[in-house]
């Protein structure tokens, strides 16, 4: 999400919540990086997970990383982030064979 651009959490809140409502999604977890967390004003990765309501999410775990794009800051954590929970999540669940 674009961290400085307030007026379109609301969208981004909607459009995360209308992806893990289907129920292949149950549990997944989400990772969201928070971009653009060199400009001023830019909202902290608390301030993002509020807006998202991650905190009212039953069920999966989450986690935001804040990142800047253009300096790669931040982007190697939130894939480390993200392989860990989903190594987390495949051990929660019954893989087909």
């Amino acid at each position: 999400v674009d961290s400085s651009d307030v007026s379109r959490m609301s969208e981004a809140k909607e459009v995360l919540y209308d992806i893990i409502q289907y129920s292949d999604m149950c549990g997944v977890p989400v990772v969201v990086v928070a971009n653009k967390q060199d400009l001023s004003g830019a909202l902290s990765t608390a301030e993002v997970a509020d807006k998202l309501s991650l905190h009212e999410m039953q069920g999966r775990k989450w986690y935001v990383q804040g990142a800047c794009a253009i300096t790669g800051d931040g982007i190697y954590e939130a894939m480390q982030e993200m392989a860990k929970l989903v190594n987390e999540f495949k051990q929660t669940i019954d893989i087909p064979k």
